[in-house]
């Protein structure tokens, strides 16, 4: 048989979250194994930090699943994200990263020092340009509370 590694899913939206279990075999062929959804309990138009509704919310849905801790896909609402498309003539590797963060400079609407950001090139137009995707999303809305998820 072969040998599995188990990632953990979680998406965490405006009102609800959602975690699921994969089991990923040597091939890369992720099989959901478990998984579970719940309510964070407050409303959208609440003016309330919604970090411990988060926590607690995983904590519950772990414990209520059996699931362990393994490692983390993560996904956020997508409010709180900006992407940007761009093109970008064809140039070579170097120049290409330099041009990436200019764009990143130039489109997000926030201090880069203030996000979090990352790229994704999506290929050619045919006639050699590239196509990127940038993605940022401001630190505050990221920021990590060590082992709140055991």
């Amino acid at each position: 048989m072969a040998r599995t590694h188990r990632i953990i899913a979680l998406d965490v939206g405006a009102s609800k979250i959602v975690i699921a279990e994969f089991a990923v075999s040597k091939d890369g062929a992720p099989e959901l194994t478990n998984y579970g959804i719940g309510d964070l309990g407050i409303q959208l138009d609440s003016e309330t930090d919604p970090s411990s509704y988060v926590v607690s919310t995983i904590r519950g849905l772990m414990r209520e699943h059996n699931i362990k801790a393994a490692p983390l896909l993560m996904t956020i609402s997508g409010q709180m994200v900006f992407p940007r498309y761009v093109k970008l003539p064809p140039v070579t590797r170097d120049k290409l990263m330099q041009m990436i963060h200019y764009e990143a400079e130039q489109n997000v609407p926030f201090p880069i020092e203030e996000v979090a950001w990352d790229y994704q090139m999506i290929g050619d137009t045919g006639s050699g340009e590239q196509n990127v995707i940038l993605v940022a999303v401001k630190i505050e809305n990221v920021s990590t509370t060590p082992g709140a998820a055991r």
